[in-house]
């Protein structure tokens, strides 16, 4: 144990002897960390729905391909259909990549501000405390903390590229109905396609 705590003190790791804290042991603020295990939470769910959509859509196009091949098949809504799966395979992989980088920046805070602290002290500065009134919004309190560069361009790709392959699912869905269900089924569908993709298209105002 002893020799623990003393390896700790070494690399700069958490309190020193006088109470003060060593420039590597640093803690996100409360309201930071939770929103950062919010947003990995998040992302990795976004990550999960957008690889489970693309495997999806894989094999949603060798059905389309096989089924192409009868005689009764419509080439031009044939060719529609293997076009949306295409995109929709497409915005999925980037919004699971986008997701992948996302958590990866979220989990770098900690040595970023640590990083950051520790080159304020080595000049004779003080460690800059978290202020809420002082932070407008979430993405000014998350780069204050480390999150810095194109996170948020990344943040803002994934959640438009599942927006996107999510409306191709659904266009999919529409457009194979029509062409292979009776009236009334088609109707049904796309009273409930427009009902549930309503939390799609605010979920990009939120």
């Amino acid at each position: 144990m002893s020799l623990t705590c003393q390896h700790l003190r070494t690399v700069g790791v958490g309190p020193r002897r006088d109470g003060r804290n060593e420039p590597g042991g640093v803690e996100l603020p409360g309201v930071i960390a939770a929103t950062k295990d919010g947003m990995v939470s998040s992302f990795t769910t976004m990550a999960v729905v957008a690889t489970l959509l693309a495997s999806t859509e894989g094999v949603f196009l060798s059905i389309i391909k096989s089924s192409s091949q009868s005689p009764s098949s419509e080439p031009r809504n044939t060719k529609v259909m293997v076009i949306l799966t295409y995109l929709a395979i497409i915005f999925n992989i980037g919004a699971s990549w986008s997701a992948l980088r996302m958590i990866d920046a979220l989990g770098k805070m900690p040595f970023l501000v640590a990083q950051y602290n520790t080159k304020r002290m080595s000049v004779g500065k003080s460690v800059e405390q978290f202020d809420l009134e002082k932070v407008r919004d979430v993405a000014q309190g998350m780069r204050k903390y480390g999150l810095s560069g194109i996170w948020s361009f990344f943040a803002w790709h994934c959640s438009i590229s599942l927006f996107l392959g999510s409306l191709c699912v659904l266009a999919q869905i529409l457009l194979y109905t029509w062409i292979n269900e009776d009236a009334w089924v088609s109707i049904a569908v796309t009273v409930l396609a427009f009902i549930t993709s309503i939390p799609i298209f605010l979920s990009l105002f939120m």
